[in-house]
C-alpha cells in the first residue's frame, strides 16, 4: 500500500438506486456533485448532493426520451443542416435512421427550465458523436466529437 493511500485512504463508492438504474457519485468537489448511470447502453448524468442525485433532475431524465420524441422533426432538421454545412451526406428521413441515442445529461434546472445535453452516435461512423445542447425544448448549440 503506498503512502498516500495509507494517509488518505480510499472512499467507499457512493451509489443510489433509481428506476433508471444505479447511479454512482463520479465527481464531488466543493458544491459540484455529479452522478452517473449506464443502463441499457444509455449513459445518464445529473447533479445532486453527496448522498443522492437531484430528484427534479432524475424525474426529468426519466421522461427525457419522451422529450426527445417530441423534438423528432427539429432534430432531423438540425442533423440534416449540420451535415450539409459540413458537406457530408444527409440521406435520411428521420434522425433515428442515421443516429442512435447514447447519452443524456442534465446540467441544471432553473425556474423549471432544464439545461441538458443529448449525445448521439453516428451509425455510419461509430467514432463520431453529436452533442446537442438544449435549453428546455430549444436546441441551443451542437458539437461533433470524433
Amino acid at each position: 500500500m503506498n503512502l498516500l493511500a495509507r494517509l488518505f485512504g480510499s472512499r467507499p463508492e457512493q451509489t443510489f438506486n433509481t428506476d433508471l438504474g444505479v447511479f454512482r457519485l463520479v465527481h464531488s468537489k466543493k458544491d459540484i456533485h455529479t452522478w452517473s448511470c449506464i443502463s441499457n447502453e444509455l449513459s445518464y448524468a445529473c447533479q445532486g448532493t453527496t448522498s443522492e442525485p437531484d430528484p427534479e433532475q432524475l424525474a426529468f431524465l426519466k421522461n427525457a426520451t419522451r422529450e426527445i420524441s417530441s423534438l423528432n422533426p427539429a432534430l432531423t432538421r438540425k442533423f440534416r443542416d449540420e451535415l450539409k454545412e459540413a458537406e457530408l451526406p444527409a440521406e435520411f428521413s428521420t434522425w433515428e435512421e442515421r443516429f442512435s441515442l447514447v447519452g443524456l445529461e442534465v446540467m441544471l434546472i432553473s425556474n423549471g427550465i432544464p439545461y441538458w445535453n443529448v449525445t448521439f452516435e453516428d451509425k455510419k461512423s461509430p467514432h463520431a458523436h453529436f452533442n446537442l445542447y438544449m435549453k428546455g425544448e430549444e436546441i441551443s448549440d451542437m458539437s461533433i466529437d470524433t
